[in-house]
């Protein structure tokens, strides 16, 4: 019965682990994916009017810049498109859009001319992935264009995939149950059946055959102690049916000797008289 409890036990442990650790990379690996996803479309749209900026740059500066970045805002409203200046030789105009929280490092390394990619959460919890992308003119660096998209959707997905595996953990364990329950039938009483015929063979008790039924490994051992069972019991019975003779025989020997004894004893006290 506790052999039987430890086996299902390991076993549905090993199942839980597996079943976790597979929804957690699931998770990790469609989150990734959609990460690259988003920066292969903001990528796309920078390559596309890469050649726009540069001559909206040149014709009138940051205000063309912003002006172009929100018509494109304007097409692609699933996510956030700004312009983020870097070149401080222009004054940018009034209407620019003020940087809020802008990651330093990040802005950093995409002035240094790297496309840079973050995920951040904003006070209410929800996660953005912020891209930036330089934009170079000639020799200068005038600025990035950032897109921002919410991460919502992975959000959902993982809550989705949490909800799955924990469902089928849970499945897993009603199985184990099920499993247990088949466990305690088919195995552990059989076995428990065994265990006392074997303590009743141990204090010299041979009588009654334990019937497990089944025709498997445990029927093969019940048939195997039975068979041992009673052959014990039939040499327990010639032990003492030669010991019973053995018995006899010393008593005639005994009665007989001392009959030579009286005979003696008789022999000798009429040779005195």
């Amino acid at each position: 019965m506790k052999v039987t409890a430890k086996l299902i036990g390991i076993f549905l442990l090993g199942i839980v682990l597996l079943a976790a650790v597979h929804g957690y990379l699931t998770v990790q690996s469609e989150h990734a994916q959609l990460k690259r996803e988003m920066e292969e479309n903001a990528e796309d749209l920078v390559h596309e009017v890469r050649e726009t900026l540069v001559i909206a740059w040149r014709d009138e500066g940051h205000r063309g810049v912003v002006r172009l970045v929100r018509q494109l805002a304007d097409r692609h409203q699933h996510m956030t498109i700004r312009w983020v200046a870097l070149d401080q030789s222009a004054t940018p105009p009034a209407e620019m859009p003020v940087e809020d929280e802008m990651p330093v490092e990040e802005l950093r390394k995409a002035s240094a001319g790297a496309m840079v990619a973050v995920t951040t959460r904003d006070e209410t919890g929800r996660e953005h992935h912020r891209m930036y992308y330089p934009v170079d003119v000639e020799d200068r660096r005038p600025g990035v264009v950032e897109f921002t998209e919410p991460l919502d959707e992975d959000s959902q997905y993982t809550r989705q995939t949490v909800y799955r595996t924990a469902a089928t953990i849970a499945a897993m364990l009603l199985c184990g149950l099920f499993v247990s329950l088949l466990g305690v039938r088919i195995v552990g009483r059989r076995l428990d059946q065994l265990t006392d015929k074997t303590k009743r063979i141990a204090q010299g008790n041979f009588t009654g055959p334990v019937d497990v039924g089944g025709n498997d490994e445990i029927s093969e051992l019940a048939v195997a102690l039975n068979q041992m069972s009673h052959q014990l019991q039939q040499q327990q019975e010639e032990i003492r049916s030669e010991t019973a003779a053995r018995a006899a025989t010393v008593e005639q020997l005994r009665h007989a000797d001392r009959l030579k004894t009286v005979g003696r004893l008789a022999s000798g006290m009429a040779h005195e008289l």
